[in-house]
């Protein structure tokens, strides 16, 4: 049976939601899957979402990569900045953020700490500044996960809870309730 471009569209839309609801809900593993299937979608049918798409298909490999994927998932990451880098030409206001964010994972997941916390403050500032509250509430999440990896937790705490605001004033309530749930009321 042929699918029609409308049942493609819809399947691209499905596995796209669901891979970014499961990355930024921890679910690593799940997200990982929806990326699977979201790429044997996506070369019949290109969107708009591609910036979206480079951004959370690095974070996604970064994120669930075992010991033996480390080193593609970070070759993937590497590739995905080289695009998203491309985009800042077109605009930085849209972009700036997401390089910032991406480079923040790299250096986490490289281990440069020094680099990651000043690249994980800058994703947030810039996110802020230019209104994405969504992936501002992001980058606090994520640099809270890298101070509570690297033996942080008070640090941590403070952008868990930083996430959890911008989540609420984004009106992502179940998203902050989770975090809560998952981070703050562990870290105390």
């Amino acid at each position: 049976m042929i699918e029609t471009q409308n049942e493609i569209r819809v399947k691209n839309q499905y596995y796209f939601t669901r891979m970014i609801l499961a990355y930024v809900f921890g679910r690593y593993e799940l997200a990982a899957e929806m990326a699977d299937e979201y790429r044997k979608v996506v070369p019949t049918m290109r969107n708009p979402r591609l910036a979206n798409e480079i951004l959370y298909l690095a974070l996604i490999a970064l994120a669930s990569a075992d010991e033996e994927a480390k080193s593609e998932a970070r070759d993937a990451a590497a590739v995905a900045l080289t695009e998203l880098e491309g985009w800042l030409g077109a605009s930085q206001w849209n972009f700036a953020h997401k390089v910032k964010l991406l480079k923040a994972e790299i250096a986490f997941h490289d281990g440069y700490v020094a680099d990651a916390a000043t690249l994980y403050d800058d994703a947030i500032r810039i996110a802020g500044e230019h209104r994405f509250v969504h992936e501002q509430a992001l980058a606090c999440e994520r640099c809270g996960i890298f101070y509570s990896t690297s033996g942080n937790p008070r640090i941590a705490g403070g952008y868990f809870t930083r996430a959890c605001e911008y989540y609420l004033k984004w009106g992502a309530k179940r998203k902050a309730s989770d975090l809560f749930q998952q981070r703050i009321s562990n870290e105390r």
